[in-house]
């Protein structure tokens, strides 16, 4: 059975927004440019949105464009915007385990991933938490593989990777 993969980019640029329609065929057949399509682009400097209202008109005029003139139905899109500022923050804490028989459950990890938050937001206060992907639970200085939840110990900590942006970026983009 023969599969084929398209992909649809939009460049959001500060001189012009680009859209490419890409097929990927089976395995070791190059990419085929299906469609290609850039119009001048308004709202948006040096990677960014500086006014959204003319930045979403001038992205849905490119896609009715590009949908117009390729005259089938474009499913899924990948967004690339340069110079959103995006930053990846690493953060660890901890809390203690008062519970008598110290038994570590899932209302000690919201726990202690909420204080990592609320330090890092005290630390940053002008960044968006955009994810929050714990890396590492640790239980009385042991790593643990994977999840603590029914494990015993006092302490309790956590090494978290933050993704964040500039709160002004995160206000435009949305």
């Amino acid at each position: 059975m023969n599969t084929t993969d398209y992909t649809t980019a939009i460049d959001l640029g500060t001189h012009s927004i680009k859209i490419l329609i890409t097929e990927h065929g089976q395995k070791n057949q190059k990419s085929r440019i299906l469609h290609a399509l850039e119009i001048p682009s308004e709202g948006i400097r040096a990677g960014h949105i500086i006014n959204s209202d003319k930045a979403a008109q001038c992205v849905k005029n490119a896609y009715e464009k590009i949908t117009r003139e390729y005259k089938k139905p474009i499913p899924d899109v990948v967004l690339a915007l340069g110079g959103i500022e995006l930053a990846s923050h690493n953060s660890k804490t901890g809390i203690a385990i008062e519970r008598k028989d110290r038994e570590i459950q899932e209302v000690h990890m919201d726990e202690v991933a909420e204080k990592a938050q609320n330090l890092f937001e005290e630390k940053y206060p002008n960044k968006k938490i955009l994810h929050a992907i714990p890396l590492k639970y640790i239980v009385d200085s042991k790593d643990m593989l994977g999840s603590p939840k029914g494990r015993f110990g006092e302490k309790l900590e956590l090494k978290i990777l933050f993704v964040t942006i500039p709160e002004n970026h995160y206000e435009a983009y949305m």
